[in-house]
């Protein structure tokens, strides 16, 4: 394996961590929004 393949394999392995990553983080902003939307709910259900 010569320096140019194992480079072409390190871009390929960062591209998919940064895919994962971004992914896990949209995931994250999903699951906030949620609870953020059910605990504004309960405030609103609360306060009646």
């Amino acid at each position: 394996m010569s320096l140019a393949d194992l480079g072409s394999l390190g871009e390929f392995i960062g591209s998919i961590a940064v895919i994962a990553s971004l992914l896990f983080v949209a995931l994250q902003l999903r699951s906030n929004a949620s609870a953020l939307r059910a605990s504004t709910y309960q405030s609103i259900h609360d306060a009646e």
